[in-house]
């Protein structure tokens, strides 16, 4: 029975609209540390710089910042 279950979880396809939903009905912050900084990671765009960069809002700035991912630590992940 449990091979059963785990087998039509994997069949599953990834980008069905019951999963979408989930992840959208969802809202994550992730809170990250760049340097001596802290901000939130911005997930909702991609670095014009390319995907080996990040777009960062660091605490009390106004506009965000592109820094490459490698030099940004995840510092806690959070659900609204």
């Amino acid at each position: 029975m449990e091979k059963d279950r785990v087998t039509a979880i994997a069949e599953k396809p990834a980008n069905s609209s019951v999963d979408r939903n989930e992840r959208m009905s969802t809202s994550l912050t992730i809170r990250v540390r760049h340097q001596d900084r802290t901000g939130c990671l911005l997930v909702d765009r991609l670095a014009s710089q390319g995907s080996r960069h990040a777009v960062l809002l660091v605490d009390g700035a106004e506009e965000a910042e592109e820094v490459p991912a490698s030099t940004i630590t995840i510092e806690e992940i959070l659900c609204a």
